[in-house]
Protein backbone atom coordinates (compact mmCIF):
# COMPACT_ATOMS: atom_id res chain seq x y z
CA UNK A 1 0.00 0.00 0.00
CA UNK A 2 1.26 3.47 -0.78
CA UNK A 3 2.41 5.95 1.85
CA UNK A 4 -0.41 7.30 3.98
CA UNK A 5 -1.19 11.02 4.22
CA UNK A 6 -3.20 10.83 7.44
CA UNK A 7 -2.53 8.28 10.18
CA UNK A 8 -5.13 8.02 12.95
CA UNK A 9 -5.18 4.32 13.81
CA UNK A 10 -7.76 3.00 16.27
CA UNK A 11 -7.36 -0.43 17.88
CA UNK A 12 -8.86 -3.36 16.02
CA UNK A 13 -12.19 -4.28 17.58
CA UNK A 14 -13.16 -7.95 17.62
CA UNK A 15 -16.62 -8.50 16.75
CA UNK A 16 -24.91 -15.05 16.12
CA UNK A 17 -27.37 -13.91 18.49
CA UNK A 18 -27.48 -11.20 21.10
CA UNK A 19 -27.91 -7.46 21.36
CA UNK A 20 -25.68 -5.25 19.18
CA UNK A 21 -23.54 -2.61 20.83
CA UNK A 22 -23.75 1.09 20.04
CA UNK A 23 -20.03 1.50 19.45
CA UNK A 24 -19.66 -1.35 16.98
CA UNK A 25 -21.04 0.07 15.53
CA UNK A 26 -25.71 -1.45 -5.33
CA UNK A 27 -23.28 -0.86 -7.62
CA UNK A 28 -21.80 -3.33 -10.11
CA UNK A 29 -18.17 -4.09 -9.35
CA UNK A 30 -16.03 -3.32 -12.38
CA UNK A 31 -12.61 -3.26 -10.76
CA UNK A 32 -12.60 -5.07 -7.37
CA UNK A 33 -10.25 -4.14 -4.56
CA UNK A 34 -6.66 -4.97 -5.36
CA UNK A 35 -6.12 -8.65 -4.63
CA UNK A 36 -2.59 -7.97 -3.37
CA UNK A 37 -3.99 -6.03 -0.39
CA UNK A 38 -5.85 -7.46 2.53
CA UNK A 39 -8.61 -5.43 4.16
CA UNK A 40 -10.70 -5.75 7.29
CA UNK A 41 -14.21 -7.17 7.03
CA UNK A 42 -16.86 -7.66 9.67
CA UNK A 43 -20.31 -9.10 9.33
CA UNK A 44 -22.77 -11.90 9.96
CA UNK A 45 -21.20 -15.16 8.82
CA UNK A 46 -23.21 -18.27 7.95
CA UNK A 47 -21.92 -21.64 6.79
CA UNK A 48 -24.34 -24.01 5.11
CA UNK A 49 -23.72 -27.56 3.93
CA UNK A 50 -21.13 -26.61 1.34
CA UNK A 51 -20.89 -22.83 1.21
CA UNK A 52 -20.42 -19.79 3.42
CA UNK A 53 -21.57 -16.17 3.07
CA UNK A 54 -20.88 -12.94 4.92
CA UNK A 55 -23.39 -10.12 5.27
CA UNK A 56 -20.92 -7.26 5.23
CA UNK A 57 -21.60 -4.67 7.94
CA UNK A 58 -19.98 -1.81 6.03
CA UNK A 59 -22.03 -2.20 2.84
CA UNK A 60 -24.99 -4.41 3.69
CA UNK A 61 -24.17 -6.77 0.83
CA UNK A 62 -24.23 -10.55 1.29
CA UNK A 63 -20.94 -11.79 -0.14
CA UNK A 64 -20.22 -15.41 -1.06
CA UNK A 65 -17.00 -16.64 0.54
CA UNK A 66 -14.43 -18.46 -1.56
CA UNK A 67 -13.49 -22.00 -0.57
CA UNK A 68 -9.88 -20.90 -0.36
CA UNK A 69 -7.56 -19.06 1.99
CA UNK A 70 -8.49 -19.27 5.66
CA UNK A 71 -12.16 -20.13 5.13
CA UNK A 72 -11.69 -23.74 6.26
CA UNK A 73 -10.56 -22.38 9.62
CA UNK A 74 -13.67 -20.20 9.76
CA UNK A 75 -15.93 -23.13 8.86
CA UNK A 76 -14.49 -25.35 11.57
CA UNK A 77 -14.79 -22.67 14.23
CA UNK A 78 -18.34 -21.85 13.14
CA UNK A 79 -19.50 -25.48 13.35
CA UNK A 80 -17.95 -25.73 16.81
CA UNK A 81 -20.07 -22.86 18.15
CA UNK A 82 -22.80 -23.77 20.64
CA UNK A 83 -26.45 -23.45 19.70
CA UNK A 84 -28.53 -24.15 16.58
CA UNK A 85 -26.81 -24.57 13.23
CA UNK A 86 -27.00 -22.15 10.28
CA UNK A 87 -27.62 -19.04 12.38
CA UNK A 88 -25.71 -15.87 11.42
CA UNK A 89 -22.81 -15.15 13.75
CA UNK A 90 -20.83 -11.91 13.88
CA UNK A 91 -17.25 -12.35 12.66
CA UNK A 92 -14.16 -10.28 11.92
CA UNK A 93 -11.52 -11.21 9.37
CA UNK A 94 -9.02 -9.96 6.80
CA UNK A 95 -9.33 -10.61 3.10
CA UNK A 96 -10.00 -9.25 -0.36
CA UNK A 97 -12.63 -9.38 -3.09
CA UNK A 98 -12.14 -11.11 -6.43
CA UNK A 99 -14.41 -11.80 -9.43
CA UNK A 100 -16.25 -15.11 -9.33
CA UNK A 101 -15.96 -17.70 -12.06
CA UNK A 102 -17.96 -16.98 -15.18
CA UNK A 103 -21.47 -18.39 -14.92
CA UNK A 104 -21.58 -18.42 -11.12
CA UNK A 105 -24.98 -17.50 -9.71
CA UNK A 106 -25.54 -14.62 -7.33
CA UNK A 107 -23.13 -11.82 -6.53
CA UNK A 108 -20.39 -11.22 -9.15
CA UNK A 109 -17.53 -11.18 -6.62
CA UNK A 110 -16.52 -13.33 -3.69
CA UNK A 111 -14.60 -12.71 -0.48
CA UNK A 112 -11.32 -14.53 0.01
CA UNK A 113 -10.46 -14.79 3.71
CA UNK A 114 -6.72 -14.51 4.20
CA UNK A 115 -6.81 -14.41 8.01
CA UNK A 116 -9.86 -15.27 10.05
CA UNK A 117 -10.15 -13.32 13.30
CA UNK A 118 -12.94 -14.35 15.65
CA UNK A 119 -16.64 -14.90 16.20
CA UNK A 120 -18.67 -12.88 18.69
CA UNK A 121 -21.95 -14.47 19.74
CA UNK A 122 -23.18 -11.25 21.38
CA UNK A 123 -23.29 -9.07 18.25
CA UNK A 124 -24.93 -8.60 14.86
CA UNK A 125 -24.53 -6.07 12.06
CA UNK A 126 -26.66 -2.97 12.62
CA UNK A 127 -27.66 -0.07 10.34
CA UNK A 128 -25.37 2.15 12.42
CA UNK A 129 -22.38 0.18 11.09
CA UNK A 130 -23.26 0.85 7.45
CA UNK A 131 -20.51 3.02 5.97
CA UNK A 132 -21.63 2.93 2.34
CA UNK A 133 -23.66 6.04 1.60
CA UNK A 134 -23.46 9.76 0.92
CA UNK A 135 -21.44 12.19 3.04
CA UNK A 136 -20.91 15.95 3.08
CA UNK A 137 -17.86 17.83 4.30
CA UNK A 138 -19.26 19.56 7.38
CA UNK A 139 -16.18 21.77 7.71
CA UNK A 140 -16.21 23.08 4.14
CA UNK A 141 -16.90 26.75 3.42
CA UNK A 142 -20.44 26.31 2.12
CA UNK A 143 -20.47 29.85 0.69
CA UNK A 144 -17.72 29.10 -1.80
CA UNK A 145 -17.61 25.31 -2.01
CA UNK A 146 -19.49 22.11 -1.24
CA UNK A 147 -17.80 18.72 -1.07
CA UNK A 148 -19.75 15.47 -1.30
CA UNK A 149 -18.27 12.02 -0.70
CA UNK A 150 -20.04 8.88 -1.92
CA UNK A 151 -18.96 5.48 -0.59
CA UNK A 152 -20.41 2.86 -2.91
CA UNK A 153 -21.15 -0.66 -1.78
CA UNK A 154 -18.80 -2.05 -4.45
CA UNK A 155 -15.96 -0.46 -2.46
CA UNK A 156 -15.45 2.41 -4.87
CA UNK A 157 -15.83 6.07 -3.90
CA UNK A 158 -16.45 9.40 -5.62
CA UNK A 159 -15.67 12.87 -4.27
CA UNK A 160 -17.44 15.77 -5.97
CA UNK A 161 -16.30 19.34 -5.25
CA UNK A 162 -18.65 22.12 -6.25
CA UNK A 163 -17.06 25.55 -6.73
CA UNK A 164 -20.19 27.56 -6.00
CA UNK A 165 -19.13 31.02 -7.34
CA UNK A 166 -17.85 29.49 -10.60
CA UNK A 167 -20.59 26.84 -10.68
CA UNK A 168 -18.02 24.23 -11.68
CA UNK A 169 -17.42 20.69 -10.48
CA UNK A 170 -14.38 18.53 -9.87
CA UNK A 171 -14.59 14.75 -9.45
CA UNK A 172 -12.13 12.29 -7.91
CA UNK A 173 -12.73 8.54 -7.86
CA UNK A 174 -10.98 5.51 -6.43
CA UNK A 175 -11.41 2.54 -4.12
CA UNK A 176 -11.89 2.31 -0.38
CA UNK A 177 -11.56 -0.38 2.24
CA UNK A 178 -11.11 -0.83 5.97
CA UNK A 179 -7.91 -1.43 7.89
CA UNK A 180 -9.80 -2.03 11.14
CA UNK A 181 -13.35 -1.60 12.36
CA UNK A 182 -12.86 2.14 12.78
CA UNK A 183 -10.22 3.00 10.15
CA UNK A 184 -11.07 3.55 6.46
CA UNK A 185 -8.43 3.82 3.74
CA UNK A 186 -9.02 5.69 0.47
CA UNK A 187 -6.84 4.49 -2.39
CA UNK A 188 -6.11 7.62 -4.40
CA UNK A 189 -5.01 7.09 -8.01
CA UNK A 190 -1.50 8.45 -8.70
CA UNK A 191 -1.16 9.80 -5.16
CA UNK A 192 -0.67 8.75 -1.55
CA UNK A 193 -3.48 6.86 0.15
CA UNK A 194 -5.57 8.65 2.78
CA UNK A 195 -6.88 7.35 6.09
CA UNK A 196 -9.99 8.37 7.99
CA UNK A 197 -11.17 7.36 11.44
CA UNK A 198 -14.84 6.62 12.01
CA UNK A 199 -16.89 8.46 14.59
CA UNK A 200 -19.79 6.04 14.93
CA UNK A 201 -22.15 8.71 16.29
CA UNK A 202 -22.63 10.01 12.73
CA UNK A 203 -21.24 8.02 11.35
CA UNK A 204 -18.61 10.61 10.56
CA UNK A 205 -15.34 10.12 8.67
CA UNK A 206 -12.57 12.24 10.17
CA UNK A 207 -9.58 12.80 7.89
CA UNK A 208 -7.99 15.65 9.81
CA UNK A 209 -8.83 18.59 12.04
CA UNK A 210 -9.98 20.50 8.96
CA UNK A 211 -11.64 17.69 6.99
CA UNK A 212 -14.60 15.73 8.32
CA UNK A 213 -17.42 14.07 6.39
CA UNK A 214 -20.80 13.44 8.04
CA UNK A 215 -23.18 10.85 6.58
CA UNK A 216 -26.41 12.28 5.21
CA UNK A 217 -27.87 9.27 3.35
Amino acid sequence: MKKFIVLFLFPLLAGCGGTPTNNSTSNKIIDPMLASKDFFFSGDYVYYADAAVLTDCATGLTLPIASAGDNLNAERRYTALPGPEMLPCYAVMEGYLRPREEGAEGHPVELVITRFGSFDTTRHCTPAQRLAGRYIDRLADTVSSRIVLELHDDYTYKITTHDIPADSYGVSEGQWGRLSESVVVFIVPNSADMLATVNWNGPELVLSETSSFIKIK
